[in-house]
């Protein structure tokens, strides 16, 4: 009889409202405890975080495993909160869990010993591993079969909201009001690990290893980088976004077009940008809401940085008047529409929850919205049908804000 073992490896998205200080810890950068790599136990609700300069990984007192990541930003410090399931959570069974630093490595690791009620006799060893210097979590897991049946094992990683560019899969990202941030995760063949390819057959006293890099990043594209570095020859992008008074642009997004997919990055709060790429030359587009696009061609070398500094244009934008006679807001979605070579705007990508990607919700009442310069039609479409405004075609610039009101409009 043969048993068929399949595992997932799932990240759920879970917001959390302060941080590391959900788990008590408070995480300054001017205190040396975070200094080096380490792990503590946290007062509740028991957990254990391993650290170092650069992130946090919470560990679940219940399974050892990875259940949430914190990456250090400037002002704030940025985190992807997210839990890894390789298994039903239910049917894990954690039988020991052991802890350790190794100063002379600069490195802590937790090692977690797994049994599965849903898969009984296949021992499982988990061992979690962060290092000084690391923008990861390096997760190695073996699996063996003390059974006297052959098992069969079909490793899997997450399909859902990730794309897969040079065999690295990013997550789609996390974004709050304060942080952004992004997953991506690659098998490594290193450590006496192999890659998993398929269903995985083992006989009775055989075992299975194999190795995930978890690496966390304030974009798409620099968590890529971070995991791509590790299997291939890369370089560096680096750039600075300015606007015409030299003030720094922090709401841009620079996108960059890989033969696979696409990938973001964020500027920081002095406007700079930098991330990792495989060697190769790509086309990067730098777009704002409210201004005109900009693009660049990177030309990426193993080793070196390829630098750019791209200056934008000020924002427009539209001021409209969502009102009644009386003055009664008039909650509506909008809809916008170029005319001629002015391109349907995009909010989505810096609205997430916007209804469609030229779409906005409003309350009405005095609504300010960036849009690029251009010729569009605007839809009105109230939510109370008692309302009825017809389209109209509204003329954006840098120069001057456009103003419309739609009480004249409308049709009671």
């Amino acid at each position: 009889m043969k048993t068929i073992l399949r595992l997932s490896f799932l990240w759920l998205c879970l917001p959390l409202s302060a941080g590391l200080a959900a788990d008590g810890l408070v995480w300054n950068s001017r205190d040396d405890f975070w200094a080096s790599a380490g792990i503590v136990e946290t007062m509740s609700p028991g957990d254990w975080i391993l650290h170092n300069e650069n992130l946090a990984v919470r560990l679940s007192s219940n399974t050892g495993l990875p259940q949430a990541m914190w990456l250090r930003g400037e002002a704030v410090d940025w985190f992807v909160d997210g839990v890894l399931h390789p298994f039903n959570p239910g049917s894990i069974q954690c039988s020991q869990i052991l802890y350790r630093q190794v100063p002379q490595k600069n490195q802590a690791w937790l090692d977690a010993i797994l049994n599965s009620v849903d898969w009984p006799g296949v021992r499982i060893h988990c061992r979690s591993t962060l290092q000084d210097g690391w923008k990861g979590l390096w997760t190695v897991m073996q699996f063996e079969n003390k059974s006297g049946e052959e098992q069969i094992l079909s490793v899997t990683t997450p399909g859902d909201k990730t794309q897969t560019i040079c065999g690295i899969t990013v997550t789609e990202e996390n974004r709050f009001a304060f942080a952004k941030g992004a997953l991506a995760y690659t098998w490594l063949d290193r450590d006496g690990c192999m890659i998993p390819e398929g269903p995985i057959h083992l006989a009775p006293g055989e075992s299975f290893r194999c190795g995930l890099f978890l690496a966390l990043g304030h974009s798409p594209a620099e968590a890529f980088g971070i995991a791509a570095s590790l299997q291939m020859e890369c370089g560096y992008v680096a750039g600075r976004l300015i606007a015409t008074d030299m003030q720094p642009v922090t709401s841009a997004h620079c996108i960059v077009h890989a033969e696979e997919g696409n990938l973001i990055a964020y500027p920081n709060a002095h406007g700079g940008i930098e991330f990792m790429l495989p060697i190769g030359t790509y086309d990067m587009d730098i777009v704002d809401l409210g201004r005109a696009a900009c693009w660049d061609t990177a030309v990426v070398w193993p080793g070196d940085t390829y630098y750019f500094e791209t200056v934008m244009d000020p924002p427009s934008s539209l001021r409209l008047h969502l009102c009644d006679a009386q003055g009664q807001a008039i909650p509506c979605r909008l809809r916008f529409a170029g005319i001629g070579e002015t391109p349907d705007p995009d909010f989505s990508l810096f609205y997430p929850n916007c209804p469609t990607p030229s779409g906005w919700e409003s309350r009405g009442g005095e609504e300010q919205i960036r849009l690029s310069p251009g010729s569009y039609r605007l839809t009105v479409i109230p939510l109370a049908e008692r309302y009825d405004i017809p389209p109209v075609e509204i003329q954006v610039t840098v120069e001057k804000e456009a103003i419309v009101d739609v009480n004249p409009w409308i049709d009671r």
